[in-house]
């Protein structure tokens, strides 16, 4: 992660937490102290809604840079988990769909297949002969989304769960939603 974009996720968590502390702490602004002098503020809403405007700021900004971040690593992450798993489970059906048949299904990967409509696949399994040197397809395996659903949502789990990513890039979003979520909570309960 940049310095630049840890420090707008600094900024905008900061101030996200304040306006949600602000909304459920019931808080009203009278006196500021700044650098020892005491302020009055003449119109508390004034201020608050220069905090909102700041809180907007670094929400922008922090979009802007996590836009321009060269590699969050969330596709690394899912992939590292996703693949492996995947390719270990089709090996499994495969053999033991194939009993008889004695090949090396390394190549039986999620990447090696092919798309052949929006949540299904194929997989072929090419047989290559030296002698000749020509590579034949021996069988061809259609993939459904059931066969690897449950391994694709826990490969999410595990990007969220336990890796930092999520709350490194993803978190900040989630939290600058708080204050939103607060106001509207309290508008609605104020109008009940």
């Amino acid at each position: 992660m940049s310095e630049a974009l840890l420090r707008q996720r600094r900024n905008l968590v900061s101030v996200s937490i304040f306006l949600i502390f602000f909304d459920f702490a019931n808080v009203e602004i009278g006196t500021l102290s700044f650098f020892g002098s005491n302020m009055v503020i003449g119109n508390p809403k004034a201020a608050y809604s220069f905090i909102w405007i700041v809180w907007l700021y670094f929400l922008v900004r922090y979009y802007q840079y996590f836009k321009i971040e060269e590699n969050l690593g969330f596709k690394n992450e899912f992939a590292l988990f996703f693949d492996f798993r995947f390719t270990k489970k089709l090996n499994e059906y495969l053999n033991n769909k194939y009993p008889d048949k004695n090949f090396n299904y390394s190549n039986a990967s999620f990447n090696k297949l092919k798309k052949t409509s929006k949540f299904s696949y194929t997989y072929q399994h090419e047989v290559h002969d030296p002698i000749k040197g020509i590579t034949t397809v021996e069988f061809t395996e259609n993939i459904s989304i059931t066969f690897y659903t449950w391994l694709f949502i826990k490969g999410i789990f595990h990007v969220i769960m336990q890796t930092p990513k999520a709350t490194d890039y993803i978190l900040p979003f989630v939290i600058a939603l708080g204050p939103i979520i607060a106001k509207f909570y309290f508008i609605v309960s104020k109008s009940s």
